[in-house]
Formats: C-alpha cells, structure tokens, sequence
C-alpha cells in the first residue's frame, strides 16, 4: 500500500489458493483497519496467482480504481485493465511515480515495476523480475532507491550484483511467506544485500514492514500479531 497526503494506491494484490483469497481475507481488512475509503490505482506487476490472484475481490470494493499491469479479464471479475507502459508517470501530491518494464524475458521479467520519490525518499517495487530484466533495467531506467523490494521474493534467479550495486538501497525488503516451500529468500541473496550496505527485512521474520516519511518501522507484536486487525488507523504521510 501506498499513501500520499490525499491518495491511496495499491501495488499487487495477494494470491489466492483454491477457495481462500488474500485480497478478500487479508488484503481488504488491511485497507480498511488504515482508514482506506478510496483507490486511486492498482498497480500489478504480471499475471501470476500469487500476485493477481486476489484482485476480483479488491475491484469489488473498489470498483472506480484504476488497474494497471493488467489487459483483458484473466482474472475473473478483474474488470478492465491496461498494459503497463515504460516510462510512463504521474505526480499526486508531490510524489513522482514511474513504471518501468522490461521489454524482453519470461513473463515474471516483463513485470510492471514501480519507481516512487518524494520529499524523503525513493521505493522500488519490482515484482517477480529476474537477471535479464535487471540487466536491461540498470542499463535504460533510473533504479537507484533508499528502499527496494527484492525481487522475486528473494530468488535466486535475481538480486543479480549488478543491480544490488546499482539501486544502492539501505533498505531491501523481502515478501516472502513463513516456512514456504521454496525457500525464499535464499541465503545467497540475503548475503548480497547485506554486503551491498542495506539492512534486510523479511515479512516472514519482521511482520508488517512501514515506511512513514522515510523511517522504517517493523510492526509483529504479540498483542496484536495481525496487522490487519489493529485497533487503530495509521495517519497519512506525505511521502513514500
């Protein structure tokens, strides 16, 4: 999720598995518990289960937001989407957003990244996006961020050092499920980031990961160890 002082955008929706749907069970009432009443955008990164599987439902609650990463309707109840064109940006309230995407590889390396900068700091959100797409994407595209979300959850077919080095980041984040059966993150691309100077931080280890006006925060308690049942909204920020 992603906030400006009057904006809420999301990057991603969940998976889903069978009959159980993150955007529905998770997704929304993680929305919902921050105050969330509009979506300006969606942005998914490809047309894979565990990245899109769980917009029909978001679309439900949020029918007016724009879905971007997306054409046709193999999501169904996805509704009406478009391509992700490289290159292409918007301003709201002083933040830049920038999508950039490969033109070449498998479908996880034409993945619909998100560059976002404002005020006090820069992200990058990079989907599934694997070695070739990291090449060409140092090479024509600006990635260098303070945060970056590694790719690939953590594969070992991306984090190549070439791009490690080039985003520079003192924050890598890793999504990545408790104990899942791929063993993402590899130990290899932890090491990497590391030695690149950012401090990594998993979801399967650190909870919830925040970033308010450029500070990381990490939020797994045992009073509340869902985020998405906290009690209390978090306020907007102005900035990435």
């Amino acid at each position: 999720m992603l906030r400006t002082a009057r904006h809420d955008l999301l990057y991603d929706a969940g998976p889903r598995h069978g009959r159980f749907d993150t955007g529905e069970a998770i997704v929304l009432p993680a929305l919902r518990a921050v105050g969330v009443t509009r979506l300006d955008r969606i942005v998914i990164s490809h047309a894979a289960m565990d990245h899109a599987g769980g917009l029909a439902s978001i679309r439900q609650a949020f029918p007016d937001a724009t879905v971007i990463g997306l054409s046709g309707d193999r999501f169904a109840g996805s509704g009406e989407g478009r391509e992700c064109r490289h290159g292409e940006r918007w301003h709201l309230d002083g933040v830049v957003f920038r999508l950039l995407r490969a033109p070449l590889g498998s479908a996880n390396d034409r993945s619909c990244v998100l560059r976002v900068e404002g005020a006090s700091g820069s992200l990058l959100l990079t989907g599934d996006i694997e070695a070739a797409a990291e090449h060409w994407l140092r090479r024509h595209a600006r990635v260098k961020a303070d945060a970056v979300l590694v790719p690939h959850h953590g594969s070992a077919s991306s984090s190549t050092p070439g791009f490690v080095e080039a985003t520079g980041a003192r924050h890598a984040l890793v999504s990545a499920g408790f104990l899942n059966r791929w063993d993402h993150p590899r130990d290899s691309v932890v090491s990497r980031w590391h030695a690149s100077g950012a401090s990594v931080w998993r979801t399967d280890r650190h909870g919830a990961l925040w970033i308010e006006s450029g500070e990381l925060r990490t939020e797994r308690s045992e009073r509340w160890p869902f985020a998405w049942r906290r009690p209390t909204a978090m306020p907007g920020v102005e900035s990435p």
